[in-house]
């Protein structure tokens, strides 16, 4: 990983770097990475490949998402790739092939609604 220090910082404190947030932000209102304590709305832009990976897509419209800020706070820099993980929690003890299909089976189950909303079906 190649890293520019201090470049985070000053793309951060610019005017250029606040606009493109907002205006994510506004567009994108549900965090994208849903990770352990996500409160689902957003209220912060996440770069999907990371400044320090990317400095040169910082201001890149197409490589901001939409995040809330326990989210972005715990993904830090970690690469999309490794999402899985931390979506399970960090202290997991299972390999990436399993912790994607114990995601993908999640994902494929479906709860039935509570009783409260029988009323709508």
């Amino acid at each position: 990983m190649v890293t520019t220090p201090g470049i985070a910082g000053k793309i951060y404190r610019s005017r250029a770097w606040k606009d493109l947030a907002r205006q994510v932000v506004a567009e994108e209102p549900i965090c994208w990475l849903q990770l352990p304590g996500c409160k689902h709305r957003s209220r912060t832009a996440d770069h999907i490949i990371p400044i320090p990976v990317r400095p040169d897509l910082a201001l890149t419209r197409s490589n901001c998402r939409g995040a809330c800020n326990p989210c972005n706070a715990l993904r830090k820099a970690t690469p999309i790739s490794q999402l899985a993980e931390l979506r399970l929690g960090r202290n997991t003890a299972l390999t990436r092939p399993e912790a994607l299909a114990r995601i993908t089976a999640a994902g494929k189950t479906r709860r039935a609604p509570s009783p409260a909303l029988q009323i709508f079906r």
